[in-house]
């Protein structure tokens, strides 16, 4: 099943509908040099994730930006794939258009990761913690993608259920900074960084954006469409191999939730 089905006039007027709201949020052009920089992308650093679901109005006005919605937005809620549940900070900030927690180490740097309810019934989530330097080379963390992915269609699920918001949906994924970065963090089964891998590909983009369309039904199949997720970053640095999956171990064929902290 995919997300947006009917006549090709209406798909394209739903797609320019997303197509505007992500050109607000800067994630147009991968090749861009303020790709990212849009909304509250501009308070992550230059190697960042960020993660928009956009529903089938972006335009609608349906969550009220005031003290229930944030008590909401801080409930707690069970970790990505029945792991430990992701500490989203003690910070929260509004602004026109979200509700926002966010965790903010130093005062002086960029976000390390906050997520957003915005006023259309949208999440999204970014995080500067998915890339590191490692041997004087970049790396972003597979697994820790995947994780982060989980939670925010998890959390996406229940906005849209608590504002009765309707798609066909749009989810956006960029990574910038990927230029000449690997891939690290894998599953057990798969040689890593300083594990035994000493070659490994590296991304031929200066920035990744990853869509995908999606039926209500697929929003609420928070797991399946996080590893999809997984499968797609992996193509972006060079590779099929599922490395977000165990290759062994107690968690062989499945997401390896073990050791992975956002």
């Amino acid at each position: 099943m995919t997300g947006l089905q009917g006549p090709i006039l209406e798909v394209d007027a739903q797609r320019r509908r997303w197509t505007r709201q992500r050109d607000v949020e800067r994630l147009l052009d991968p090749s861009d040099a303020e790709f990212g920089l849009g909304g509250l992308g501009v308070h992550l650093g230059p190697h960042a994730v960020r993660m928009l679901f956009l529903p089938g109005d972006p335009l609608q006005d349906v969550v009220p930006i005031n003290d229930e919605t944030m008590e909401w937005l801080k409930k707690a809620r069970p970790g990505p794939f029945g792991g430990q549940p992701i500490n989203w900070g003690g910070g929260s900030r509004t602004t026109s258009q979200v509700a926002v927690l966010l965790r903010h180490d130093h005062a002086d740097r960029p976000w390390d990761l906050y997520a957003a309810l915005h006023r259309n019934g949208s999440i999204e989530v970014g995080t500067s913690r998915c890339a590191a330097e490692l041997r004087d080379a970049r790396f972003f963390w597979l697994r820790k993608i995947v994780a982060v992915a989980c939670a925010s269609a998890s959390l996406q699920k229940d906005a849209a259920e608590q504002w009765q918001v309707q798609g066909p949906w749009e989810l956006a994924v960029s990574l910038t900074g990927t230029l000449d970065a690997g891939l690290a963090g894998f599953a057990e089964g798969w040689a890593d960084v300083g594990a035994g891998l000493h070659e490994f590909h590296t991304c031929l983009e200066s920035g990744v954006l990853i869509r995908r369309e999606l039926s209500d039904d697929e929003v609420l199949d928070a797991e399946a469409l996080a590893v999809d997720i997984g499968d797609r970053v992996e193509n972006c640095f060079g590779t099929t191999g599922r490395r977000h999956l165990a290759h062994r171990g107690d968690f062989e064929g499945r997401f390896d939730l073990r050791q992975v902290t956002i």
